[in-house]
């Protein structure tokens, strides 16, 4: 027999190790809880939860599936399928999920938003792999028009990959060194202190993309709301993440009010002043 008591309590140290962002730890505890209460719903739609923040979207697609046998109209378990199915780029998957909660729930505006915010991603994917295939077709044609212009001794074997001689064709040829050249005179070692530091480019993408988020938030935290949101819209750009669409909505509404608080404020002063005139 289950002993809901025990379950509840369980349930609410993983709550708090999610809420905390412990999420490791949080992994570790669920994994144990799925196997002392494998029916708990709570527990596995959280587990799916912990799985997504670390990243492990196959096997939190694969749980997600195997919860859905057993529970197949939960909106909030179709909803996490079809966010999983977003973040994995199967669109169509998603708007199926969607559309299965527009059915139970017609009047489910999170699911109708949904919908028209992914199939707008379709077709900006969509018109990003016409681009990249109409270019490789044109590196082809650029390759064999080469081979046409090339003695049959140096052509190149039919199996070369097309990068592979863009990148011959990219490769800068070195000018010739004369003997007679005269070497760069050795510029001078400044002083200390006169070297200005140089601040290192960060590795990878990622650390760019994690500055600038940071650089959002600080923006955020001196009230620059229109910077922030400036930032924010270039990542959602790049990683298409729906963190950064909310962020933009929840910008967008915070800077039209104060706009009107604004107007309404230079609109009081100019009648404060017309009054001040009258008097």
């Amino acid at each position: 027999m289950v002993d809901l008591k025990n379950e509840k309590v369980q349930l609410k140290a993983l709550e708090d190790l999610f809420e905390q962002k412990k999420f490791s730890e949080a992994l570790t505890l669920a994994e144990k809880l799925n196997s002392d209460f494998p029916d708990s719903y709570h527990i596995n739609i959280l587990y799916i939860k912990i799985l997504q923040e670390l990243n492990r979207i196959s096997e939190a697609e694969d749980t997600a599936k195997e919860l859905m046998e057993r529970y197949p109209d939960n909106i909030n378990l179709l909803l996490e399928a079809a966010n999983i199915c977003l973040k994995l780029n199967k669109y169509d998957e998603s708007i199926g999920y969607h559309n299965k909660i527009l059915f139970l729930d017609p009047f489910n505006t999170l699911a109708k938003e949904s919908i028209e915010r992914i199939n707008g991603l379709k077709k900006t994917t969509e018109g990003r792999e016409k681009e990249s295939a109409d270019f490789i077709s044109y590196q082809n044609e650029k390759m064999i028009a080469k081979q046409d212009t090339v003695p049959e001794d140096q052509l190149t074997d039919s199996n070369t990959n097309v990068d592979q001689v863009l990148a011959v064709e990219r490769e800068p040829i070195a000018a010739p060194v004369e003997e007679s050249a005269v070497p760069p005179p050795i510029p001078p070692i400044p002083e200390e202190g006169g070297v200005s530091e140089v601040k290192e480019a960060p590795e990878n993408k990622a650390e760019m993309e994690i500055v600038t988020e940071s650089a959002a938030e600080l923006y955020l935290s001196q009230g620059l709301y229109e910077d922030a949101l400036k930032i924010y819209k270039k990542l959602y750009l790049v990683q298409q993440e729906e963190r950064f669409m909310m962020k933009i909505n929840q910008l967008k509404i915070h800077t039209i009010s104060m706009k009107k608080i604004q107007r309404l404020t230079d609109f009081g002063e100019i009648i404060q002043k017309r009054g001040e005139k009258i008097v």
